[in-house]
């Protein structure tokens, strides 16, 4: 398997048109604090003979010009020995700039402070800790607070030492600098020959996709559908039987059967028209009916099977002998891509208008007895759901650049909110046009996949970033340059992205159409000396119990396909979660520093 180091340059565009206010926005980007403290402009002629084209080369630039403004305040209220102690410390870091050796963050998928990396690289406070003789402090907030930004830091002696040499916090929180993300990808045995559109997990972890491939490109004949196995000689990409004899664009894993829907007519070399069934457990083909048009997509609600795509009516539920139409002529126009079943509600979106007499377009709701409205929709076609902080998202498509446009959207529980459309910039970033495709709750971030483009934090990117809502901003940060779009992804092994779609790789490094990050996006992959967490009992059939030496905050629970399925907020270090109503099988909870396999009997 080979392995591929990505790493990030900046975007050499300004972010506006004066050159002075252009850096000051990038510095911005560095660290925030260039917003609130005093300095004087002239110190950006100090940028002018410098070659700034990497991320590092900003944050050497950020460091020289801190240092500089701080060698030129006034410190008459500072004793000789504070005075003495800040200019050697200020020397220090000119060093430290210079050498331009900064942390790697290949912990997080945004850009965020890294006191001291595993290579035991300090970030440059931690530097100023070390060469003062305090090291043991600096490893201190590293154990506990690894990832904390100086003013959050609560690890005694940090005051203390500061006065002691003559800073303020405000002074070392502006010296703090953050560090975008550090990724290595993998290829998965050299990739498939077409493109990926669907992949899920069964619950011992095994990974299958479906797309529009006849080949693993190292060998091995599968037909649009294929498993990921480890073999004699290492992994491989097996098939399914004869496979599929047409493209596949979705996958569901029920009650051991692999769901297949898509634009085919026959499955292990019997007549299956759009739609079929592989049993995990006999290894052979079954027959699911027949429907007559291109499924988009299948869910599980209230336990019964649910279509969606082209075919006549767009929406239709197997009964366990036939398809039945529930659309019942209320969807009209072009199809139905994706199904989301949320809080007792299944939500509907794709291409098409509800049959109200006003313009209601692409999302509708279906309570297991009719369709319903979800607002007016969305202005745009959907193209997936997922609930996030809480909140239900819709991935959808960038129609154009000169007409209204909703890349994504939030319901607020009275109609869908335009999250990101044309043009789309926050303070932390650019997100400009192209589709949306998948949508993948991580913790406090949310993944999104598709098709598009993303200048953010001076890094750009395509088809993948991360999105992270807080209180106080809303933060982009891209995560891949592949050539081409997702349409999909999954966690894998329980500690790597995996993801799919029509890329051949990152510029000219070979992928083929799927590959997965090695690292657990949003979440740290090593312990990093955090409390312990308990989990009981396990496996268990009705609830398990969620205990930790700290808050456990926010808590969610996925299944194997990356679903969020139960989400919760724990105030203490206790908690309950009831899982009486989830079917059997394996999911995974995570809380803000730990993931744990729960079986559901």
């Amino acid at each position: 398997m080979k392995k591929i180091t990505l790493l990030f340059t900046i975007a050499i565009a300004c972010l506006s048109g004066n050159a002075e206010n252009g850096n000051l926005e990038k510095l911005i980007q560095v660290n925030a604090e260039w917003k609130t403290q005093q300095f004087s402009s002239h110190i950006f002629n100090q940028l002018n003979d410098r070659n700034l084209t990497t991320f590092n080369d900003w944050i050497a630039a950020h460091l020289m010009l801190v240092e500089s403004t701080l060698e030129n305040r006034d410190v008459s209220h500072l004793t000789t020995a504070q005075r003495n102690n800040r200019t050697q410390l200020l020397q220090k870091l000119n060093a430290y700039w210079k050498a331009e050796i900064f942390p790697i963050n290949d912990y997080l998928t945004y850009k965020n402070p890294v006191f001291i990396d595993r290579i035991g690289t300090h970030c440059a406070v931690g530097y100023l800790m070390q060469q003062s003789g305090n090291e043991e402090l600096a490893r201190e907030i590293d154990a506990n607070e690894k990832f904390a930004y100086v003013k959050e830091i609560k690890t005694k002696g940090v005051t203390e030492w500061a006065n002691t040499n003559g800073f303020t916090i405000d002074e070392l929180a502006w010296i703090q600098p953050g560090y975008p993300p550090n990724f290595v990808l993998s290829d998965l045995a050299g990739g498939l020959d077409g493109a990926v559109n669907a992949m899920v997990i069964d619950p011992s972890g095994t990974l299958y996709v479906g797309g529009n491939f006849t080949n693993a490109t190292e060998g091995g004949e599968c037909n649009h559908v294929a498993v990921y196995l480890s073999g004699f000689a290492g992994w491989l990409w097996a098939p399914l039987g004869q496979g599929v004899n047409g493209k596949v664009h979705t996958l569901l894993i029920h009650n051991n059967k692999l769901y297949v829907g898509g634009e085919f007519t026959t499955a292990g070399g019997v007549t299956a028209n759009h739609i079929a069934a592989y049993n995990l457990q006999g290894g052979q083909w079954e027959n699911v009916g027949s429907l007559d048009g291109t499924v988009k997509t299948l869910a599980i609600y209230n336990n019964e099977l649910y279509a969606g795509g082209s075919f006549t009516g767009f929406l239709s539920k197997w009964n366990g002998s036939s398809w039945i139409d529930v659309g019942g002529g209320f969807l009209y126009g072009t199809e139905v891509r994706t199904l989301e079943a949320n809080g007792g509600t299944l939500y509907i979106g794709g291409d098409f208008e509800l049959a109200t007499g006003a313009i209601r377009k692409n999302v509708a709701i279906y309570d297991g007895a009719y369709i319903g409205l979800s607002g007016m929709g969305t202005l745009t076609p959907v193209n997936d759901f997922e609930l996030y902080n809480g909140k239900l998202y819709a991935a959808c498509d960038y129609i154009s650049a000169t007409n209204d446009t909703c890349a994504l959207a939030v319901w607020d529980e009275f109609e869908w909110k335009t999250i990101i459309g044309r043009g789309y910039l926050v303070s932390s970033g650019a997100y400009l046009n192209g589709d949306i495709k998948k949508l993948l709750t991580n913790g406090n971030e949310m993944l999104v996949a598709g098709d598009f483009f993303c200048e953010a934090f001076m890094l750009f990117g395509n088809n993948l970033i991360s999105y992270k809502e807080s209180a106080l901003d809303t933060m982009l940060t891209p995560l891949l340059l592949t050539d081409s779009s997702i349409n999909c992804m999954t966690f894998l092994y329980n500690n790597t992205l995996c993801f799919g779609g029509d890329f051949a790789g990152p510029q000219n490094e070979p992928l083929n159409h799927i590959a997965s990050i090695d690292i657990i996006t949003g979440i740290i992959k090593h312990e990093l000396n955090s409390p312990k967490i308990k989990v009981f009992p396990n496996p268990s059939s009705d609830f398990v119990n969620v205990e930790s030496e700290s808050n456990l905050g926010t808590i969610n629970l996925f299944d194997v396909t990356g679903n969020l399925v139960y989400q919760s907020f724990a105030t203490g270090n206790k908690s309950q979660l009831p899982i009486k109503e989830l079917s059997k099988g394996v999911y995974f909870l995570k809380s803000e520093k730990h993931i744990e396999k729960i079986i559901k009997q």
